[in-house]
């Protein structure tokens, strides 16, 4: 069960990593200002688990992301989109 638990916490974890990335890369920042900043390559990717996207349906059921922003994370965890 701990460890469920805990690989559902990194899945959360990924998940919001992935959803901050996205609100950068979009020109998004804090006090609402845009900017262009290159992004480094991303490192290879581990494989994607169940448990991951679960999580993601999970937030959703739970109204704490859109349903537009979890497409977009299942797509960037499927590898198509970021």
């Amino acid at each position: 069960a701990r460890r469920a638990e805990a690989q559902a916490r990194r899945a959360e974890r990924r998940a919001q990593s992935m959803m901050d990335r996205r609100m950068n890369v979009e020109g998004v920042w804090h006090a609402g200002h845009p900017f262009s900043v290159p992004q480094p390559p991303e490192p290879p990717r581990e494989p994607v688990s169940d448990e991951e996207r679960m999580t993601i349906l999970r937030m959703l059921e739970q109204k704490k992301i859109t349903a537009a922003q979890a497409e977009q994370l299942l797509a960037a965890l499927s590898g198509k989109g970021a």
